[in-house]
């Protein structure tokens, strides 16, 4: 396993023990985005889960197969915890391409990347872990 997984893994175990020692996460709206195949998620809908952690997908980016490949990683380590994974696309390519996209996990359709706006995605590979009950940000960076 390579450092940065560790080093994330580490995060986001330390950030879901101390989620109530965050002085003031952003807030941010309910939303929701139909994935590839077409099944609609909703951040609220969600609440039964203690965290969703997403990350900004775009397919032009050269390195994006391999940060695709850490995230899964870190999902495999995580996916007994309760915890929701998913890609966004960060490049409003539209639901037919998203559909044709084999990354083995939901790819949200964001057509006019408002909710990726809305949650600071501007970076291919930055990852947001949201509190679906809160609906709240509770970290936003690399993988």
């Amino acid at each position: 396993m390579s450092k940065s997984i560790s080093l994330f893994a580490a995060f986001l175990g330390s950030l879901l023990i101390a989620l109530n020692a965050q002085a003031a996460p952003d807030r941010i709206g309910d939303f929701a985005l139909l994935d590839g195949s077409g099944e609609f998620h909703q951040l609220s809908r969600s609440r039964h889960q203690d965290a969703i952690v997403m990350m900004a997908y775009a397919d032009s980016c050269s390195a994006m197969s391999s940060m695709v490949e850490q995230f899964k990683a870190v999902q495999t380590q995580w996916q007994d915890q309760n915890i929701g994974f998913m890609l966004i696309d960060a490049e409003d390519v539209g639901r037919a391409s998203v559909a044709a996209m084999d990354v083995g996990m939901p790819v949200l359709v964001d057509d006019g990347q408002l909710v990726s706006e809305t949650l600071g995605l501007t970076t291919a590979g930055e990852v947001v872990v949201l509190d679906p009950k809160q609906l709240t940000v509770l970290y936003r960076g690399p993988v």
